[in-house]
């Protein structure tokens, strides 16, 4: 998330999430880039940046990017804020936004990037 952050994608959640439907593990990042320049432009903008991580841990077919406005999303905006905590927790509601799910693996919420002296 770090290296999203660096290279200006804005990331309002991060979790792994076990879908009840299939029982698969996706990788979920929320990011208002969706909302702002489409999907497919956000793909190529994450992926791009995960392409870079050596070992490459995840891919394309792992992950999936939601807008930060999505339900889903907004849950975990939600339980982040009643719950805080430095490190990822597991969540094992049945439901996040509409979906059903067996279980969730949280991360912290972003950190907002610092900026110096000159607003950069």
């Amino acid at each position: 998330m770090d290296r999203l952050a660096k290279r200006g994608i804005e990331v309002t959640a991060a979790f792994w999430l076990k879908v009840a439907e299939d029982g698969q593990w996706f990788l979920y990042i929320a990011t208002p880039v969706v909302e702002k320049s489409g999907l497919p432009a956000a793909y190529k903008r994450v992926h791009d940046v995960l392409n870079q991580i050596e070992p490459q841990w995840i891919g394309i077919s792992n992950l999936k990017l939601i807008g930060a406005r999505n339900p889903i999303a907004q849950d975990v905006v939600e339980f982040q804020s009643r719950y805080p905590a430095r490190i990822p927790t597991v969540f094992r509601g049945t439901q996040l936004g509409n979906v059903g799910i067996e279980e969730a693996y949280i991360y912290e919420p972003p950190r907002p990037r610092k900026r110096n002296r000159r607003g950069i």
